[in-house]
């Protein structure tokens, strides 16, 4: 959230007040706190992660395999990360400002 590009990006959402950025990419559940915004990664459906916090900076995430829901109404936001088997196993909410 504070390097380069992604450090711009950051800015403007503190500024207009986003409170969840969900990016992909990488075959894992992340849900990373940065100033109040929750950087969220919901997840892999196919290949497992092979890679360390060494190589990618995270210091935790989940490596199962799974997807993230959200469900959304006018008072708060919730996101579930879900296993394969259907299980959430992490849950977080975020109501409007």
């Amino acid at each position: 959230a504070r390097v380069g590009e992604q450090a711009v990006l950051h800015e403007m959402m503190r500024e207009f007040g986003v409170q969840i950025f969900f990016f992909g990419h990488d075959h894992v559940f992340l849900d990373e706190v940065v100033d109040g915004i929750h950087y969220a990664l919901p997840g892999s459906c196919g290949a497992p992660w092979k890679f360390g916090p060494e190589i990618t900076g995270y210091r935790s995430y989940w490596s199962d395999s799974g997807h993230g829901r959200l469900t959304v109404r006018p008072d708060l936001a919730t996101v579930e990360f879900v296993s394969q088997q259907g299980t959430v196993f992490h849950r977080f909410t975020v109501e409007p400002r």
